[in-house]
């Protein structure tokens, strides 16, 4: 796979036939190695060429660099799991318990479907630009947020775990030099 990006990053093959190179891998693959070589091959058909000088706001940093990466890794509909950027409430605070829920709203969330509705979250996540994330304090909070969107959404869904991401943009407009961390409440 290594292989196949840089022949792509030098120009030496298309992004075209690099993603179709990838997707030939498919065969022998496990079922992660398959999420990520459809992640892979969606980055290579979504990001620029060249670094971007202007700032990557947040919706530039969602459908530009995160959804290509994101959705083919934790999107698996066969198994009624959708990974989707919602910006909405999220499903454990629509249902009144004696738990206290926040009603703010993640970026992200990676939700369970029982029939066509929404039943549990697994993950949420959360997205700042480089001009966002000056402030410890801005970038804190949303830590926050998703420890507690975690917490109540394992309460609620009676979960063993929750997994959260928090991605922060930097000035320059490239996906390799975006940070991402990770929070798994257990």
């Amino acid at each position: 796979m290594e292989d196949i990006v840089n022949d792509v990053r030098w120009h030496k093959i298309t992004k075209k036939k690099g993603v179709c190179e990838l997707f030939s891998l498919d065969d022998q693959a496990t079922t992660y190695e398959k999420k990520i070589i459809s992640s892979i091959g969606a980055m290579l058909m979504k990001l620029p060429d060249e670094y971007l000088m202007n700032e990557a706001k947040e919706m530039q940093l969602i459908t530009r660099y995160l959804d290509p990466a994101l959705e083919s890794l934790f999107d698996d509909l066969d198994n009624d799991i959708m990974f989707k950027w919602s910006n909405t409430i999220n499903q454990e605070s629509k249902t009144a318990t004696s738990i206290s829920i926040s009603k703010r709203r993640p970026d992200a969330s990676i939700d369970y479907l029982q029939g066509v509705y929404f039943h549990k979250t697994y993950g949420f996540g959360e997205v700042k630009c480089h001009s966002d994330a000056q402030s410890n304090h801005g970038i804190s909070k949303d830590l926050h947020r998703l420890g507690v969107f975690s917490k109540n959404a394992i309460d609620h869904g009676k979960l063993k775990g929750a997994l959260s991401f928090q991605a922060i943009g930097k000035y320059e407009s490239r996906p390799f030099f975006l940070g991402i961390y990770s929070l798994v409440c257990f």
